[in-house]
């Protein structure tokens, strides 16, 4: 710690989670813009531009895309199969469908 009361190194780590989480944020962001429905060529050349500046900038958007995969797999869980439907839950599509009482309904 370069500081003699110790707030320098703080505030270093601070910094460092406020970059780290600036750069998820826009890895994601870069990853929504690729999966939507009007992708244009623009949004790739952006994310190769983005992705060009640094070892940190590849690492966010390969955790990004990780997380993604890691959704999409339990998305495909049969816990997942209760899906809400009108303030009712679906349980595993059999046609059993319970109140939502986290709404105040019985």
């Amino acid at each position: 710690m370069s500081g003699q009361d110790g707030t320098d190194g703080c505030r270093e780590q601070i910094a460092q989670r406020d970059f780290r989480k600036d750069l998820l944020s826009e890895a994601a962001d870069h990853f929504v813009r690729l999966r939507g429905t009007e992708v244009r060529l623009q949004d790739f050349i952006a994310l190769r531009r983005w992705l060009a500046r640094s070892d940190a900038h590849r690492e966010a958007f390969h955790r990004v895309r990780e997380m993604w995969k890691a959704v999409e797999s339990i998305r495909r869980t049969p816990a997942a199969a209760a899906v809400e439907y009108g303030g009712k839950r679906r349980i595993g599509g059999a046609g059993f469908e319970t109140a939502d009482r986290s709404h105040g309904g019985d």
